[in-house]
């Protein structure tokens, strides 16, 4: 069940957390605009199950704000308990306009943790962070698969060990150096 209420801000929404999102979402090309979620986990999905899809939807002009766990689409991913799929995905989801504050931030995903992330032909562009720009905040799972994927002035991972390989980057571009996020690759295998 989805709840939003009108602010006193004309045009802005706010959003209350619902439980863990489980299953698979289809936007159908959709664009949330105008957003407004300053609690924990703050997205429009603030917490995803594993096994989960989230898919053609967009979300613009929004601000998530939240003191550990903020991203446009997901706040955080759930951990993994071992039964069933773990990975979680995001395809063709853009992530522009808004402003991301938390200490685990991310245009798409703000915390990652241990689990399988793929993320497939998305956009990130004109974000506003408190700290640094990244697609993802934090994940610390070396079996990631980032491909298609665009990234308008922002690092393409966050914080700790999280592009070694065996994770796998196909055709991802940025114009931002990535040598300063703590990444194993250079910037010419992310490009």
């Amino acid at each position: 069940k989805v709840k939003a209420a009108l602010s006193d801000k004309a045009g802005v929404y706010k959003w209350w957390k619902m439980n863990v999102f489980k299953g698979h979402f289809d936007g159908n090309g959709a664009t949330v605009y105008g957003l407004y979620a300053d609690k924990e986990d703050a997205a429009l999905f603030p917490m995803v199950g594993p096994g989960s899809e989230i898919k053609n939807i967009a979300v613009k002009n929004s601000y998530f704000k939240a003191a550990n766990n903020a991203g446009a689409i997901a706040g955080q991913v759930q951990w993994y308990n071992g039964i069933g799929d773990s990975s979680h995905t995001f395809e063709s989801c853009i992530s522009q306009n808004n402003y991301i504050e938390g200490t685990e931030a991310g245009a798409i995903i703000g915390h990652g943790r241990e689990n399988k992330l793929i993320i497939n032909n998305c956009l990130v562009v004109g974000n506003d962070f408190a700290g640094e720009k990244y697609l993802a905040g934090t994940s610390w799972c070396n079996s990631n698969t980032i491909s298609n994927t665009v990234v308008i002035d922002g690092l393409v991972y966050g914080k700790g060990n999280q592009l070694k390989k065996p994770n796998v980057f196909t055709n991802v571009f940025t114009n931002t150096d990535q040598s300063g996020s703590g990444i194993a690759y250079t910037p010419e295998q992310v490009t």
